[in-house]
């Protein structure tokens, strides 16, 4: 790759015009949607108990993780769906 293809796709990458990597992942990860979704929520939890521990030492902070690991769960649902449903 020379410097100019780096750049144009660099650029794809940044301005979300069009898709990029849906091409190469979604094949490959369309069959493993379960899996990958299983793993997402095993993590997930994880967070969630760290949050439920953070309580006791700073309320804040651990209604702030629980938020963010609410958008983490959106987001994972939403890129498990889209891999269930994309067609090749």
């Amino acid at each position: 790759m020379n410097k100019e293809e780096m750049k144009t796709k660099m650029q794809k990458i940044l301005e979300l015009k069009e898709p990029v990597f849906i091409e190469k992942l979604a094949p490959a990860l369309s069959k493993y949607a379960q899996i990958v979704y299983l793993i997402g929520l095993v993590i997930l939890a994880f967070a969630i108990l760290g949050s439920i521990i953070a309580l006791f030492g700073s309320p804040m902070a651990a209604l702030g993780g629980l938020l963010f690991t609410l958008i983490e769960f959106v987001l994972l649902r939403m890129f498990c769906e889209f891999l269930v449903t994309y067609k090749k």
